[in-house]
């Protein structure tokens, strides 16, 4: 049986759309997964950037942490050394001003002979700042007591006196800078723990 125009033309029509529909839905979803894979690698790709951002700031800070750091231990060293040469001044101009006293020299000489070996011979030097009158005196036997005794020499030309064993064995130094550098280990440790505390508030 033959086939007509209009039915021919109906069919072609029917088919054309349909394969069309079918053409479309198939584009579509190709579009849609290509889509999904798309925005899929977009969100991999912006994971892996927030990622890397947030490890190079991590980075950053810490490099900018360890550098404050350096800085602070810096700045409490220098704020530690300031302020033991502040003391150490201090303490050695306290220290000159006592030295430039007879009695006070005599006193502190009375009190190192006191403490070393009885009968032990030394030779005390005087500093250059110390009065005549305590030279005279010293020269005169004034340091002779009954545990050690000090005759009296030159070669001192610190401020102070310095005591020397007869036989070389032994050098006491009492002087400013003795005193002063003796302060400064003794409140070095303590300096440093007042440092530290004050770092950690």
């Amino acid at each position: 049986m033959g086939t007509d125009v209009a039915t021919f033309a109906k069919q072609l029509r029917e088919d054309g759309v349909e394969a069309g529909k079918k053409e479309a839905e198939q584009i579509v979803n190709d579009a849609r997964t290509e889509a999904g894979r798309i925005i899929e690698e977009a969100k991999l790709a912006a994971e892996k950037f927030r990622k890397d951002e947030e490890r190079e700031l991590d980075r950053k800070k810490e490099r900018f942490e360890a550098e404050i750091q350096l800085v602070a231990r810096d700045l409490m060293l220098e704020l530690k050394r300031q302020v033991e040469a502040v003391a150490a001044a201090l303490l050695k101009d306290r220290t000159a001003k006592a030295f430039a006293d007879d009695e006070f020299i005599r006193e502190a000489v009375m009190t190192v002979l006191k403490s070393q070996e009885a009968g032990r011979e030394w030779e005390l030097a005087l500093g250059q700042t110390l009065g005549k009158s305590l030279a005279e005196k010293a020269a005169g036997g004034l340091f002779d007591n009954e545990t050690a005794i000090a005759r009296l020499v030159n070669g001192f030309a610190g401020t102070g006196f310095e005591l020397r064993g007869v036989d070389g064995s032994e050098v006491i130094e009492v002087s400013d800078e003795s005193l002063a550098e003796a302060f400064r280990k003794l409140l070095s440790p303590e300096l440093k723990k007042i440092l530290d505390a004050a770092a950690e508030q």
